[in-house]
């Protein structure tokens, strides 16, 4: 039975093992990689894009702070629920 009065026990980073489930790479034609993991039985699928971005990356100042202000507030033409219901929509969402 789980002991909420009682602190778990602090395990080390170094001794702590984690297990993964065994991954595919694909490399598609135009070198993009892909990695697949299977899950298991449900027919459902989970896809992220991973990108370089934010103000590290980026070609012109406050193009990334920029964008992440807009999507979180709206822009002229829509407010931030409606861009979130755009993607929520389509069962995605920004992080």
């Amino acid at each position: 039975m789980l002991q909420r009065k009682k602190a778990p026990a602090i395990v080390d980073a170094v001794d702590f093992n984690l297990h993964l489930k065994p991954y595919k790479k694909l490399v598609l034609k135009n070198g993009v990689e892909v990695y697949t993991v299977e899950a298991g039985a449900e027919e459902v699928m989970s896809l992220e894009w991973v990108y370089y971005a934010g103000n590290w990356y980026e070609d012109k100042n406050l193009v990334a702070a920029t964008t992440n202000f807009m999507l979180k507030n709206g822009t002229n033409s829509k407010n931030a629920f409606q861009i979130n219901e755009h993607f929520e929509y389509f069962g995605s969402y920004l992080n």
